[in-house]
């Protein structure tokens, strides 16, 4: 194998597979990419055996044909040194050598047919999902997601698909967030791990040739450029619709802008806040914080109620949604002080249990 490729392609695609290489153990062949020159495009693919990614690239001069390994971070290591002009690869016996100018570097390959192989699909395992909506459901829901909890099956995000609707569900426990998109007629359940979502988001996949497939172990994602895949979460999500209060007493409209800095003030020196709501205002305190630091702020609003309620709640949980949302305006649902409540954006809620409850 041989060939040549200027450097700032190179670099984006190396970068790109780190993640996906085994970081522990350098001595295994995962830490290592795969290489394959082949019909005037280079293959590079990566994975550690948990997920993996692989990238097509065309700009590049392919003097012989073939396949091999190196390894990923020293590779990239390499290559950031260099200068920015056309890097030489040549695969000579059980080493391949990178060159530029009068710079040489050799490093050992392993034996490339042993390399993990991809997971399989068929275009019955076709699932109907937009890669554009699916991103930015992901932006939304990962800050829920606790990938450090105990029990496995919530250290991703539930894809919930239904006849009428599907939804993306994360959670961390004291918190529960739900995306539903309307009309998708696809039935399926699975979890994709929380690190699995991280990448998706950094993959510029093409929006209008990308194809999403799910097998028994596997989410496949492919377009021209990219096939990406990720194992599964084998388990059963906790039954998340319990919680979800029906019917809740009261129901307000407040504007984000404002409600977002109000509590931004607080946070300043509080992890907490207290939200009294009023029949013409809301008052906003920092809760249970050192006796000599209290902050407080209010904002008027007609809210139309008889009895006040005051409420309190987690700083970052309320933060994570506002910063989520785009719209104007958000609702904000509540049965009484100690049930969990309702923050809706459009088909994003997070479902938020107050402090003390």
């Amino acid at each position: 194998m041989e060939f040549s490729i200027d450097k700032e392609k190179l670099d984006p695609v190396l970068i790109a597979l780190q993640p996906f290489t085994e970081k522990k153990d350098h001595d295994q062949i995962t830490a290592h990419i795969l290489i394959k020159a082949q019909d005037n495009i280079l293959i590079f693919y990566a994975t550690d055996n948990e997920m993996g990614l692989k990238i097509n690239v065309t700009d590049a001069t392919i003097k012989k044909e073939g396949l091999s390994t190196i390894n990923g971070k020293k590779f990239l290591d390499i290559t950031k040194t260099l200068k920015t002009e056309k890097i030489n690869i040549k695969k000579e016996e059980n080493n391949l050598i990178i060159s530029q100018n009068k710079s040489n570097f050799n490093l050992p390959t392993f034996i490339a047919e042993e390399f993990p192989k991809e997971p399989k699909y068929s275009e019955e395992q076709l699932i109907n999902l937009s890669i554009k909506n699916l991103t930015q459901d992901f932006k939304k829901i990962i800050p829920i997601i606790d990938n450090t909890h105990q029990r496995v099956e919530i250290t991703g995000a539930l894809i919930n698909g239904e006849k009428e609707q599907i939804e993306i569900v994360g959670t961390d426990t004291k918190r529960l967030g739900i995306i539903t998109h309307e009309n998708t007629q696809l039935e399926t359940n699975f979890i994709i791990p929380k690190k699995a979502i991280a990448e998706i988001q950094k993959i510029d996949f093409d929006e209008t040739k990308t194809k999403i497939y799910q097998n028994t172990t596997n989410l496949i994602i492919t377009d021209t450029h990219f096939f990406y895949y990720t194992k599964l979460i084998n388990g059963h999500y906790p039954e998340y619709k319990q919680i979800i209060p029906q019917n809740p007493n009261h129901k307000f409209t407040f504007p984000r802008d404002a409600f977002l800095n109000s509590i931004r003030l607080i946070g300043s020196i509080s992890n907490e806040v207290q939200i009294e709501i009023k029949n013409k205002e809301i008052i906003f305190s920092s809760y249970e914080t050192n006796i000599h630091e209290k902050a407080q702020t209010s904002m008027e609003l007609e809210t139309n109620i008889s009895n006040h309620i005051t409420i309190a709640f987690n700083i970052k949980s309320l933060l994570d949604f506002l910063s989520s949302i785009q719209t104007q305006d958000f609702e904000f649902y509540i049965q009484d002080s100690n049930s969990p409540a309702i923050f809706k954006s459009e088909n994003f809620s997070t479902i938020t249990m107050p402090i003390g409850s």
